[in-house]
């Protein structure tokens, strides 16, 4: 009887052992799942942030292109009018 409950006992803390090591093992997979998230959603705004700054720049230069444009368009009319 002494003999049985001792082996039950043994059982159930191979048990418990077997649940904190499968739960650490858990807990360290969804780690590495967490932090390959943050690194995917950190490469998509260093993308987005690239494409952002590059529209920037073209608009800047469209912009710039159009008031160089217009100014000389009425530099040539004030011309004219002199």
């Amino acid at each position: 009887m002494l003999e049985q409950s001792h082996s039950h006992f043994l059982a159930s803390q191979e048990r418990a052992r077997a649940l904190r090591e499968h739960a650490a093992n858990v807990a360290v997979v969804r780690a590495i799942r967490a932090e390959k998230r943050r690194a995917a959603i950190a490469a998509i705004l260093r993308t987005l942030t690239a494409e952002l700054q590059e529209l920037e720049r073209r608009t800047d230069t469209a912009w710039r292109a159009r008031h160089e444009e217009r100014a000389a368009h009425s530099r040539g009319r004030l011309q004219q009018v002199r």
